[in-house]
């Protein structure tokens, strides 16, 4: 469960504090940057090979050295894993500067002890085979055993989860039951998304809607002002939070396997920016 907790991504989650200090934390990544990139001659190279190590994208990374945006937890520790040459998320949070590492460790403080013990990577299984992700999901939640996998995915789904215990994805917890293993998934804003159509796909039940404590699904579509998609944000990050807090607090009375997937987001479909609202 922590690692899919662990990413809501793109949410402007600097917005909760103090904003000189949102800001000057801005503008100490912004001169980490140009300290990496160099002299203007070796600039477009530089920046070339950085979006190519860390698959952000060069316009990204340029409006945060324009100023134009803030980066998001996932585009701050890809930025800090390049620029400290660690793929160790725990050596991130000590070799960053102060401001990043508090940064990185507020935005998700239910799993911050996560972030700075364990070594999160990709999975191409993961990350291009829906069922598998799925069935990781499964992992996350504590719901998974070979019987359910058998029910839902039939053998198919048994071939993609042995595959994933060789691997060290997922891991016996205890006999016949098994959670997430040794190696943490690195939860990237693509991934995400997937984990939440996945999810929502494989394990959402529709007409439980027609009972009140069932679940809760909720959509609506309108035009709408930059302030108050920001508010949307704002409120998306805040309940999200909550949602994980309880969770953490609930630990010892762990009977329900659940997830829960947010998202505000617009329709424009060439990416957001201030004018495109």
């Amino acid at each position: 469960m922590a690692l899919i907790e662990k990413q809501i991504t793109e949410l402007k989650s600097l917005e909760d504090g103090n904003s000189f200090e949102a800001e000057n934390l801005q503008e100490i990544i912004r001169q980490d940057l140009v300290k990496y990139l160099g002299s203007e001659q070796e600039r477009g190279r530089k920046l070339h090979f950085l979006s190519f190590k860390t698959e952000l994208n060069k316009r990204t990374l340029n409006r945060i050295l324009n100023r134009e945006n803030r980066a998001s937890y996932a585009t701050v520790l890809r930025l800090y894993r390049f620029l400290l040459n660690t793929e160790d998320d725990q050596q991130v949070m000590v070799k960053a500067p102060p401001a990043v590492s508090k940064f990185l460790a507020e935005s998700y403080p239910a799993t911050s002890a996560s972030i700075q013990n364990k070594e999160s990577t990709s999975c191409k299984l993961l990350e291009e085979n829906s069922v598998a992700l799925a069935i990781y999901i499964l992992a996350l939640a504590r719901d998974l055993t070979v019987d359910r996998i058998q029910s839902q995915f039939g053998i198919y789904g048994v071939n993609l989860f042995q595959k994933l215990v060789a691997e060290k994805w997922i891991r016996e917890v205890t006999p016949g039951k098994y959670t997430e293993g040794s190696k943490k998934v690195d939860f990237s804003p693509e991934m995400v998304f997937k984990a939440g159509l996945v999810s929502t796909e494989a394990f959402g039940k529709p007409k439980d809607g027609y009972e009140i404590g069932r679940h809760f699904a909720g959509f609506f579509a309108e035009k709408i002002s930059l302030k108050c998609f920001q508010e949307w944000q704002r409120i998306d990050h805040e309940s999200f939070k909550q949602k994980v807090a309880v969770a953490e607090q609930c630990r010892e009375e762990r009977s329900i396997p659940a997830f829960t997937f947010s998202i505000s987001e617009t329709t424009n479909l060439e990416g957001n920016s201030d004018d495109k609202l």
